[in-house]
């Protein structure tokens, strides 16, 4: 059965390549057929929600098609109207591997346990860290960011472990869905609405390293709070002329807590050995005559950074490749798609889907690895294409509906509601409202790319006489959202895994910054379009 499955799956994404590049009728029957015949079998496989959903489309469509009296042979053409979205999920993770291949994580985990001293910083690397892995890896970011930060942060006083590193990550890897190409939600927003990716990108990309400035400074403020909190014993060290055995019975902290909170305030952790060490000194620095305990117990907590690094050797093979090498990546990338799209024609997702692999392979190749990156592009795809049944049936089921919509003029009907509602709170509120929309749905339980899709499907940027990129912008703003706070999507999903906690607290921990980037989102765009 999962073979057939996977057979039906390649079968359509290769229909959808052929029709696309060679548009004909044997073409369009692969399509077709392929498609079909995938979400059938998928419906009898896929469980919970996925299904459900599928079958919510499924019918929906179904009732429209028939009350506009379609012929069934055009009807079922609409389940290929996504494949554009399937393919690009399907093949985009492949521009992911050289970064793997290439050990970049080793050096940056390096580079982090010799120079971060503090959780602030700390905090500000793992969002940037993600921000930019995010770029090119997508889903993919989340579990290498957490495998390469996780360790360190066991070095640190950290309050809440698991809620700092969901915070850093999460926050950091959603905001280059405003612009990334390999992100699906924005080749969904850039076909369906028709705007410019390049005219775009001058609204988008400062706007997206705004909440990134914007994650960092809540980040810092937490950890400043955090230190302040903690050096709190010290100061009654100071003020009462107790020696630090004193505070540490009537608290009853462990000698190794006790030093983290004393210490540079969020530091590296100083352990019980090293405490011993200090108590056979002759003078300890937090006793009540240091001039200044707390900046005595800094230079204890210093004494050792995490895991006794002396001067690691940065150019060893062994400790991977120069991070900076991911950003000139993005940027031959990024610079790439325009260049290429004026020569070619294609449309925007199409050429992101073409470009992938050869442009992964060019990478690896640059890296000493495209012997390597050929034999693991062997196995990943078709592993990937089992991993994505649920997201595939969705969004199959899910254009099914939309092309339902676009073909029986039910379009014109959902067109004329957003007018009238547009007309009710007017138009440059309903514009701020946007983002909502995708945001809603994804805490109802659609997928954030399903999400973007139904809402670009519906809104007609002509109707609301504001910018296209506004519009544009809006829909990934409301997408970017759900990403952070939509418990049932695969973010969450992946993180809780990753964390050991439910998804919906990973949720309830993402929603203050979420809340204020929202707030910040909306207030621009009706601003903006006045």
């Amino acid at each position: 059965m999962m073979k057939a499955v996977r057979l039906l799956m390649a079968g359509a994404i290769a229909g959808y390549i052929w029709n696309e590049l060679a548009p004909g009728r044997a073409a369009g029957i692969v399509l077709s057929v392929c498609s079909l015949g995938a979400a059938a079998l998928l419906l009898g496989i896929v469980k919970g929600i996925p299904c459900l959903l599928g079958l919510l489309f499924t019918g929906a469509g179904v009732v429209m098609y028939a009350r506009h009296g379609t012929a069934w042979q055009e009807a079922i053409s609409g389940f290929g109207s996504m494949l554009n979205v399937i393919t690009l999920l399907t093949i985009v993770p492949i521009v992911s591997l050289p970064i793997e291949l290439g050990g970049y994580a080793r050096r940056i985990q390096t580079v982090i346990r010799s120079n971060i001293r503090h959780t602030g910083p700390l905090y500000i690397v793992t969002s940037l860290l993600s921000f930019v892995l995010s770029a090119f890896m997508s889903l993919a970011t989340l579990p290498m960011v957490y495998r390469v930060i996780r360790p360190s942060v066991d070095l640190y006083p950290v309050e809440h472990k698991e809620r700092f590193m969901s915070r850093a990550i999460t926050h950091g890897y959603s905001m280059p869905f405003l612009w990334t190409p390999v992100a699906p939600i924005v080749g969904v927003v850039v076909e369906m609405t028709g705007v410019s990716w390049g005219r775009m990108l001058p609204l988008v990309i400062p706007f997206s390293l705004l909440g990134l400035v914007l994650d960092c400074g809540m980040g810092l403020a937490i950890a400043g709070r955090h230190r302040r909190r903690m050096a709190a014993p010290v100061l009654a060290v100071k003020a009462s002329g107790f020696r630090s055995a004193d505070i540490q019975r009537a608290s009853g902290l462990k000698n190794d807590v006790w030093l983290r909170g004393i210490g540079a305030g969020d530091g590296p952790a100083v352990s019980a050995g090293e405490l011993r060490t200090a108590h056979s000194r002759p003078k300890q620095p937090w006793s009540s005559d240091t001039e200044d305990p707390e900046a005595a117990a800094s230079i204890v907590a210093a004494a050792e950074t995490p895991e006794n690094p002396s001067s690691p050797d940065l150019s060893s093979p062994q400790r991977g490749r120069n991070p900076f090498q991911i950003l000139l990546a993005m940027a031959v990338f990024g610079l790439s798609l325009p260049l290429l799209q004026a020569v070619t024609g294609l449309g925007f997702l199409l050429l992101v889907t073409l470009f992938t692999i050869p442009f992964a392979l060019m990478w690896a190749v640059f890296i000493s690895e495209g012997r390597t990156f050929v034999v693991n592009i062997r196995e990943l795809l078709p592993m990937q294409l089992l991993r994505m049944k649920d997201q595939f049936l969705v969004l199959l089921c899910a254009g099914f509906m939309i092309s339902a919509i676009e073909n029986t003029g039910a379009g014109l009907t959902v067109n004329a509601g957003i007018s009238l509602l547009g007309g009710l709170v007017g138009e440059h509120l309903f514009l701020a409202l946007i983002p909502m929309i995708p945001l809603a749905l994804s805490m109802a339980g659609v997928h954030p790319v399903v999400g973007t899709a139904l809402t670009a499907g519906a809104l007609n940027p002509a109707l609301l006489h504001v910018p296209v990129e506004l519009t544009a912008m809006a829909m990934l703003v409301g997408a970017s959202c759900s990403y952070m706070l939509g418990p049932y999507n695969a973010t969450a999903g992946l993180m809780s895994s990753l964390s050991g906690e439910t998804p919906q607290r990973i949720s309830n921990w993402n929603a203050p910054f979420t809340a204020v980037f929202l707030l910040t989102a909306m207030v621009f765009l009706y601003v903006s379009s006045m």
